[in-house]
């Protein structure tokens, strides 16, 4: 078998526990659809922090610094404003995205 890197893409009824392992967070890769054979189950590795840790924030949502600073076992003014760099590639970039959640 095969290990998963960053640019395995697959339905997410064929993800494995090995894929699980290597990669905790799956995101479906829906701009990624107009590839031949893709459609909305197709899904790549989530976007892993610098130091290892997975973060889930929802911009919409008044709670969600608090909850993700937590997260991170950071108080709020630690945790933000929190830079980040995707580490797959999206919607055909030359480069890496990057932002920061303010």
């Amino acid at each position: 078998m095969t290990r998963p890197t960053l640019r395995t893409r697959k339905p997410i009824d064929r993800l494995t526990v090995d894929d699980l392992v290597a990669y905790p967070i799956w995101e479906y890769a829906i701009d990624e659809e107009v590839v031949d054979d893709r459609d909305e189950t197709w899904v790549r590795p989530g976007v892993l922090l610098h130091d290892g840790r997975y973060v889930v924030i929802d911009e919409n949502d008044a709670s969600a610094r608090s909850s993700t600073a937590k997260a991170l076992g950071l108080s709020v003014e630690q945790a933000f404003p929190l830079s980040f760099t995707l580490r797959v590639l999206v919607d055909r970039e030359a480069v890496p995205r990057t932002g920061v959640v303010e």
